[in-house]
């Protein structure tokens, strides 16, 4: 007897092998394309109530493509906004040559927020340091950020973003 197509999951179907054959069935989900990326109407405001930390997100973590790194990082905007802020990893170069890199993607997307009004500082990892201004004014609203392990450590490989703060 065949099992249903679709798995009640958004996006996502299971195919199935015939009973007789060696190979086991596996799951296959549907990775979302750039043009069907939900637009972004969730709310990105900082809980400075709460727990005072950022959000690691790695994107190097299972050597995405691009279009599945901006899917994760939007997702993992959307669960950050009970922290202050975000801390993606996206890695120097990973994945792809010039401007088709994690970084840049990542990086575009976040700039692109922040022009939006929805980041209040976007801070990238090779000037996070204690003589940039915006990084002075956010050890002055964070003071708990003075603790982060890269700051003062030049690194491509990391972007900081912070959401504006509960109105």
């Amino acid at each position: 007897m065949k099992e249903p197509e679709h798995t009640g999951k958004a996006g996502s179907t299971k195919r199935t092998l015939n009973k007789g054959s060696a190979l086991k069935a596996r799951e296959y989900y549907a990775t979302p394309s750039i043009s069907t990326m939900p637009v972004i109407i969730f709310n990105l405001r900082g809980n400075t109530n709460g727990k005072q930390s950022l959000y690691v997100l790695n994107l190097e973590e299972g050597l995405p493509n691009i279009a599945q790194a901006r899917y994760r990082l939007l997702n993992g905007l959307f669960w950050a906004n009970r922290h202050v802020g975000i801390k993606v990893i996206h890695g120097y170069s990973t994945m792809g040559r010039g401007s088709h890199t994690l970084r840049h993607a990542a990086r575009e997307l976040l700039c692109s927020l922040k022009d939006q009004g929805r980041l209040n500082e976007v801070i990238f990892g090779e000037d996070w340091n204690i003589f940039n201004a915006a990084c002075l004014r956010t050890l002055e609203t964070y003071p708990f950020l003075r603790k982060d392990k890269d700051l003062c450590q030049p690194n491509l490989g990391i972007t900081i973003a912070l959401f504006p703060p509960e109105a």
